[in-house]
């Protein structure tokens, strides 16, 4: 984005938030949404500020009209990590079709091959500490041939540890034709997450006290 950023000189901090983040070009369509989820925050904090300059409640009066608008805005905020969590579902389910195996490479001849490769392996007797080394060099060679081998491998068989799955995947991704919808993805959950959750954090503060029941992580 061109130009100087603007900062805000609101006492909302949500609203302070959002309109920082929207003036970054990937995070201005979802300004919409942000802005429901800063709502919540300031129809709270506006709220709270006339229960605070009353002068007809007591401060017990004022202290249960607080507890009730916090857990409004609370209840309203639900509606919110559920989208969050629909949004992490969908990252989740779109780097597991960008990771798995393309069914194109799965041919009789290329099987076949792949089970010579699993039985010359399994002869070796190796352990998935002494075959990373293994793996990594396949990734350099680009042999997908060998990992496809590798990897489709019953679970008895396996070789591959947290680090080289890892490893496998991330290079997968980096030649699957869904990468950069996964990176949208993933920037819209993490936007999301973090205006979310700032926002049930400075409720908390609002608050002043433990109003919350633990929906909110």
């Amino acid at each position: 984005m061109s130009g100087a950023l603007i900062y805000s000189q609101s006492d909302d901090p949500i609203e302070r938030l959002v309109d920082h983040v929207v003036q970054s070009e990937e995070n201005a369509p979802h300004e919409r949404g942000l802005r429901s989820i800063q709502h919540a925050y300031s129809e709270a904090l506006a709220a709270t500020k006339k229960i605070d300059e009353s002068k007809e409640l007591t401060q017990l009066g004022k202290f249960e009209a607080r507890k009730r608008i916090i857990e409004q805005a609370s209840e309203t905020l639900v509606a919110h990590d559920e989208h969050v969590e629909r949004l992490a579902a969908k990252v989740a389910a779109t780097r597991a079709e960008a990771t798995k195996i393309p069914a194109s490479e799965r041919d009789t001849e290329t099987l076949m091959l792949e089970r010579e490769i699993r039985d010359r392996l399994a002869a070796e007797k190796l352990d998935p500490i002494k075959f990373a080394p293994r793996i990594f060099r396949a990734l350099r060679n680009d042999d997908w041939t060998f990992l496809n081998a590798v990897e489709r491998g019953p679970d008895a068989f396996s070789l591959l540890n947290d680090l080289t799955r890892s490893a496998i995947d991330a290079a997968r991704l980096e030649r699957s034709p869904l990468r950069d919808r996964l990176a949208d993805e993933e920037l819209t959950h993490s936007l999301f997450r973090q205006v979310t959750r700032t926002t049930t954090t400075e409720l908390r503060k609002l608050a002043g006290n433990s109003l919350f029941d633990g929906r909110h992580h």
